[in-house]
Formats: structure tokens, C-alpha cells, sequence
């Protein structure tokens, strides 16, 4: 009688193996990215604005106060980044396990593009002055 191999077994595991050790780091440092940009490069913007004292478009006040309310809750911060990030990882061990490798794929395509659209985001908002007081001159 022949015995059931785990080949299968073992070569779906590797791939999801292969798979998470693709993403995650790819998501973790998306998050990485956008919290030293909320917390440490906006603020310094935040204090040249403030020196200029000009009226800021209203992009860059958004992106000035999400960064303000990151820094003042960076506690909360703490606690729901590492939550999402395992959250993140049980959605795409349930997506692999379930054979829809093809939707893990395409959302881990729609993470990487919403995270780039809100870094450029962040980037013309905080920019945007600055082109309008180059446009003054």
C-alpha cells in the first residue's frame, strides 16, 4: 500500500514561506516610511511654515495636522502598528491557505499603491508652499 507523500504539504508551506518573506518587509517598511515622515520630517516643514508665517493651502495644513495628532497619540501609534502589521500577516496566511493566491497578490499590489500615493501625497503637500512662494518671485 502506498503511503500519501507530503510533497504538497511541504511545497505549499515553502511557498507561503517565500511569499510572507517577500511582503511583509515590504509592508513593514511602508509603515516605517510614513511614521519618520509623520514624525520627523513634516514637523521640521511644520517650524519653516511657521517661520514664514504665510497661509498654508489646505494639503499642507492636513498633512501638518495628521502629523501633529501622530506625534501627540504616538503611544496609540505604538500598540496598533504592530496589531495591523499581524493583522496584515493573518490575512495573507488565510489567503494562501484558501488558494487565493491571486487576491493575496492583488492586495498586496493595492497596499504598495496606496502607500505610494500617499507618500507623493504628503511630499506635494509639503512641497506645494514652497512652489508657490518660488511661482512669487
Amino acid at each position: 500500500m502506498e503511503q500519501p507523500t507530503l510533497e504538497p504539504v511541504m511545497r505549499s508551506r515553502v511557498k507561503l514561506v517565500i511569499s510572507l518573506s517577500l511582503i511583509l518587509p515590504m509592508h513593514l517598511a511602508l509603515v516605517v516610511f510614513l511614521g519618520v515622515e509623520l514624525l520627523m520630517v513634516v514637523p521640521r516643514f511644520a517650524m519653516l511654515y511657521a517661520d514664514m508665517g504665510s497661509v498654508l493651502p489646505v494639503p499642507t495644513q492636513l498633512v501638518l495636522g495628521v502629523s501633529s495628532f501622530v506625534r501627540q497619540t504616538v503611544w496609540l501609534w505604538a500598540v496598533l502598528t504592530p496589531l495591523a502589521l499581524a493583522a496584515d500577516m493573518a490575512l495573507l496566511v488565510v489567503l494562501h491557505q484558501t488558494g487565493r493566491k491571486a487576491l493575496m497578490w492583488f492586495y498586496t499590489g493595492a497596499v504598495a499603491v496606496l502607500a505610494g500615493l500617499m507618500i507623493v501625497a504628503i511630499y506635494g503637500a509639503i512641497y506645494l508652499p514652497m512652489f508657490a512662494v518660488a511661482g512669487d518671485l
